[in-house]
């Protein structure tokens, strides 16, 4: 499988895809993951998936070496990235999904781990009530900075604000919700005004541990342009995005999901979705084509998000299936399918816009 290694963690659809197609089409062999031991992003997610029967897990550095030239022969290669990393075309995620007959999650907790996890989250989290947890990943460059990845100077679009979500925390706080916020960021605002906790005082293993724990029993994960919000669609969670761009990923998950978009403007003039998607916005996947093409980038505010997130709670996390339906069959959704582009990754994508926020800035 080529699945990148290193970003096993939040890529982790490679391998949620590979299961169900396995199962979809009864594909009559296994899959090899290479995951070198310590060059993972994530071991503990490794170390689910290595439970799993349909695969093979590699973790010895030489032999993860010497095998990965068999990635580049057809008659050994298994290309996962037709199921969302191909720019340009479909995801096939969707399509799999759909395939996909049972409402339960393929990946699994091996009991052992799952009865460490959740001792864990004890030890760290002793008051939090695990029944009412929100997960919250806000990218910024943080993580990119770290590592000194290339995104740092060429994806700075894709971060967030965290004030964007103020809104939405103090509505889950008032409903008894406990936020934890995950990931790499500026701790400078980390936690402020008690609106979130923490992950702190853990090794590196045990992050990695909480992190999958809590996005596998989450009510709902907050996410934003970032492949975090992964680590709870693989497990079926709700999940609700904000400040997306490109505008081809608007849609990114399964059914149980929204997104809220940026607003790019020309001219202090809110851009359309059709003239988005008739100029070829929604592929720009770098900052310099947003520029050269005179685009301003505007961040959610607050208020553009709580509303449309209110809706989206009361239908799948309270599980009103009326509020449901209302939403999967709104005008909005169904113009937004129309004009949703052939070339567009969301193209066959089932989960919804916000028909609140598309309404307040006329987008359609």
């Amino acid at each position: 499988m080529n699945t990148n290694s290193g970003a096993i963690g939040h890529l982790c659809i490679d391998v949620d895809c590979f299961l169900k197609e396995k199962i979809n089409k009864n594909l009559p062999f296994r899959g090899v993951l290479l995951a070198p031991r310590k060059r993972v992003a994530n071991e503990a997610l490794s170390d689910l998936w290595a439970n799993s029967p349909g695969l093979v897990r590699v973790q010895n550095i030489v032999l993860c070496f010497l095998l990965d030239y068999l990635r580049t022969y057809k008659e050994t290669a298994f290309d996962c990235s037709k199921y969302c990393a191909i720019d340009g075309q479909p995801a096939e995620v969707f399509a799999v999904n759909r395939e996909y007959k049972s409402d339960d999650p393929i990946i699994v907790w091996e009991a052992g781990m799952q009865k460490r996890a959740k001792s864990l989250f004890k030890s760290v989290f002793p008051s939090v009530d695990e029944m009412r947890i929100a997960v919250l990943h806000s990218r910024d460059s943080t993580y990119d900075q770290v590592k000194q990845n290339a995104n740092l100077h060429t994806q700075n679009y894709r971060n967030s604000d965290v004030s964007s979500f103020s809104e939405i925390l103090n509505f889950l706080r008032q409903q008894k919700y406990s936020i934890i916020r995950i990931g790499e960021y500026e701790k400078a605002d980390a936690g402020e005004d008690n609106q979130y906790l923490t992950i702190s005082g853990v090794n590196k293993e045990d992050n990695d541990l909480l992190n999958i724990y809590v996005a596998s029993i989450c009510r709902v994960f907050l996410g934003s342009a970032s492949g975090a919000s992964n680590l709870a669609a693989i497990w079926n969670r709700p999940v609700f995005l904000t400040n997306i761009l490109p505008y081809a990923f608007l849609r990114p998950h399964y059914r149980r999901s929204m997104a809220i978009p940026k607003l790019l403007s020309r001219n202090k003039k809110i851009l359309g979705i059709k003239e988005i998607f008739d100029k070829n916005y929604h592929w720009y996947r770098e900052d310099r084509l947003y520029g050269e093409s005179g685009l301003e980038i505007a961040m959610n505010s607050p208020s553009d998000c709580v509303e449309d997130f209110k809706e989206f709670f009361k239908g799948y996390v309270e599980g009103d299936e009326q509020i449901q339906r209302s939403l999967e069959e709104s005008d909005q959704q169904q113009r937004y399918a129309s004009l949703c582009p052939n070339d567009s990754y969301d193209r066959n994508a089932q989960s919804l816009i916000p028909r609140q926020f598309f309404n307040k800035y006329n987008l359609l």
